[in-house]
């Protein structure tokens, strides 16, 4: 039997591109239940409506805008 056993150097950039991922993954999702939290009003204030808050803050993580993404860092 042979391990392939991968270098520390190479390792390392996919763990840290996995927590990046995950920790935006959480950002999206904070933001959502936060975006369904607010008030009509406030809603209005930012113009939306309630129905394009619910749709929003009922998507995925993962259907999250790939700008948003870039934006974050």
């Amino acid at each position: 039997m042979t391990f392939i056993s991968i270098p520390m150097s190479r390792r390392q950039p996919i763990m840290q591109r996995l927590v990046s991922f995950v920790s935006r993954a959480r950002a999206v999702a904070r933001s959502r239940r936060q975006l369904a939290g607010l008030t009509d009003d406030q809603l209005c204030d930012i113009g939306l409506s309630r129905a394009e808050a619910v749709q929003e803050a009922n998507r995925s993580v993962w259907d999250a805008e790939d700008a948003w993404y870039r934006a974050r860092g």
